[in-house]
């Protein structure tokens, strides 16, 4: 198989999986398999400005990687990291480890996110969240929050994974695309994968 007909391949693979998280996250466990997406060049670049990011996408659109890419530098600029919105309770009740680690529930967040839209607060938090279930807490506490979502505020940042399309993008597929020639052969042990037992790269590399 020629350079062309990998690439008409890899074309054909990216665009079969409407959210594309597989494709870059399917071997996620290979330490030497690294795809910087846009998401994270852009929350990096304004990390100095931001105060609140919030990523929402369904399970497995990458809202997890995209946090232990950021790891790092999320540390290094003081925010407080929920992995998982969901798992909050509603209040801070202060007898589950969350609320104990932060002295936050949904509903303190809520509140927090608001001062920080208004510019009441230098607080950085980042969440990972379900949409509907965000939205849903949102519309609970903080009724005007949605609204203010869709003002302009560099302070804030929220990245929704369902409408991405890496496929789209030329460069982010240039950098997926030699990633993949790179890719050392080796079988992927992520069997959550739609494709790990018919992937297209262990027969054509």
């Amino acid at each position: 198989m020629n350079i062309k007909e990998k690439v008409l391949e890899l074309l054909k693979y990216c665009s079969s999986y409407q959210g594309h998280s597989y494709m870059v996250d399917e071997r996620r466990t290979n330490g030497g398999f690294q795809v910087t997406l846009p998401e994270e060049e852009e929350i990096i670049e304004s990390l100095d400005k931001l105060r609140f990011v919030l990523l929402t996408g369904e399970a497995g659109d990458g809202k997890s990687y995209l946090l232990k890419r950021l790891d790092e530098r999320l540390k290094e600029y003081g925010f407080h990291v929920f992995r998982d919105f969901s798992e909050l309770l509603e209040q801070n009740e202060g007898n589950d480890e969350i609320s104990e680690q932060t002295g936050l529930g949904k509903k303190e967040i809520m509140q927090t996110i608001a001062d920080i839209v208004e510019g009441k607060s230098e607080e950085r938090i980042i969440i990972a969240a379900n949409v509907g279930i965000f939205t849903k807490t949102a519309l609970m506490y903080q009724e005007g929050l949605l609204e203010a979502f869709n003002q302009s505020n560099d302070r804030i940042k929220i990245v929704n994974f369902e409408k991405r399309n890496l496929a789209g993008n030329k460069i982010v597929f240039k950098r997926i695309v030699e990633a993949f020639f790179a890719y050392d052969g080796e079988m992927c042990i992520n069997g959550n994968c739609p494709y790990c037992q018919c992937c297209l790269y262990l027969p054509i590399w």
